[in-house]
């Protein structure tokens, strides 16, 4: 045998046996890290088993778990209180008072000729048309309309008319609503808007999307944005076919910051920022505007509504538009918010850039490891000292939780 395949064969075993002591060295390594941290007692077989479930729940963040999330939003809203909303945002209320007042010109026509347009339910278009002709002469910035006029009028066809003859002199300062269907569809059906007339989307009004996808807790929480996107995904996945962009429909939010001549600051978050309870923002009742007396002396014969953004939409029990949202139909404020007050909020929310965004997953995740690999090191036979000590971390823990988490919402996070 020669040097060179002497040499070979000496050296060709001491490879095998770096590899297996690389291999034994790992294994020991891993016996050594289990003989440390596995449970010595079915106390920590059941704190790690919840350590597990909690951190993968966190993870994949499912409907239960969102549940829960959205009611501590709900508790954050309504432990910080009402704020002052925008004073350039007001709403002309569709309310109980205005609907009764078509009583007044029944029993006594002559007397209050003002009130014949709001007589019955529906009311007459052409009262809105004049409504829009006196808050734009007043010097109001833009008209929101959360009604959507999509089927003729029973007045006939010269009460459409008047309504888009006003639409065509003033239709780039206002905003027209339009809602979507159901999201559950069958194979091969598309979700189709429900959109106005097309004599009055032949005009140069704005058109924007009032709905809202609701959270697991039933409440309104997020931008209709994100119900917006849902629905492209939808669409897309039924018919293979990109978005229209050049046809693609804003939000009646964005279509009113439009109307008005201002754009929504860019901003990652997608939750509303809620200013208050029902009547946070400033009301007033929808017949003011057609009194004389009232326009004169309640709104300073229109100058109230000079450089504002109004809103025009139902708050009356009879329509029923009340939803469920922090502030809203809960233990401490039980009185629902109205879909334009809702509508109200997220124009603020967009106009002033208070969107709040969601704390990222991965963040979330971070946070409860490290409260569960603490809570993991709580000796599991205490004395009674130790357990007046662990009750102190407890109770330290749970504080600083909550009081991060506030901190992180005021600051324009939502920490569940």
């Amino acid at each position: 045998m020669s040097l060179k395949s002497r040499t070979a064969s000496k050296t060709e075993p001491k490879a095998e046996t770096d590899a297996t002591t690389v291999t034994l060295t790992s294994a020991r390594v891993v016996s050594q890290y289990w003989n440390r941290y596995r449970p010595r007692s079915w106390r920590q077989t059941l704190r790690w088993a919840c350590f597990t479930v909690t951190v993968v729940a966190t993870a994949l963040n499912p409907a239960i778990a969102q549940r829960l999330e959205r009611q501590i939003q709900t508790a954050y809203w309504e432990f910080r209180g009402p704020v002052s909303p925008p004073s350039d945002i007001v709403i002309l209320a569709i309310d109980d008072e205005s609907l009764s007042q078509g009583q007044h010109y029944l029993d006594d026509p002559t007397r209050y000729p003002e009130l014949a347009g709001i007589s019955a339910w529906p009311w007459q278009r052409q009262v809105y048309s004049q409504v829009m002709q006196k808050l734009f002469d007043s010097g109001a910035r833009a008209v929101a309309i959360d009604l959507v006029f999509s089927t003729p009028s029973a007045y006939g066809q010269a009460d459409d008319q008047a309504l888009a003859d006003t639409l065509r002199q003033y239709g780039d300062r206002v905003v027209l609503a339009t809602k979507l269907g159901d999201l559950e569809l069958r194979q091969g059906e598309l979700l189709q808007p429900t959109l106005p007339l097309p004599s009055l989307q032949a005009t140069p009004a704005h058109l924007g999307i009032i709905n809202f996808g609701l959270e697991p807790n039933g409440q309104i929480h997020q931008l209709s944005d994100r119900y917006l996107a849902l629905v492209e995904r939808v669409e897309q996945e039924l018919t293979g076919l990109p978005i229209d962009e050049a046809n693609r429909l804003p939000s009646f939010a964005e279509a009113t910051l439009r109307a008005a001549g201002e754009r929504a600051i860019a901003h990652q978050g997608d939750h509303i920022f809620f200013y208050g309870p029902a009547g946070t923002f400033e009301q007033v009742p929808f017949w003011y505007v057609l009194d004389a007396d009232l326009y004169a002396s309640q709104l300073d014969g229109g100058a109230f509504f000079k450089d504002k953004i109004v809103l025009i939409g139902s708050m009356a029990t009879l329509h029923r538009d009340f939803h469920a949202a922090p502030f809203s139909l809960t233990q401490h404020y039980p009185e629902a918010l109205s879909g334009v007050e809702i509508l109200a909020n997220t124009v603020a929310t967009l106009q002033d850039s208070r969107r709040v965004q969601q704390l990222p997953t991965g963040i979330s995740v971070g946070v409860v490891m490290l409260g569960m690999l603490a809570a993991t090191r709580v000796r599991s036979h205490p004395t009674t000292r130790q357990l007046l000590q662990r009750g102190s971390w407890i109770l330290g823990g749970v504080v600083f939780r909550v009081t991060a988490g506030y901190g992180l919402f005021l600051g324009g996070w939502l920490i569940p």
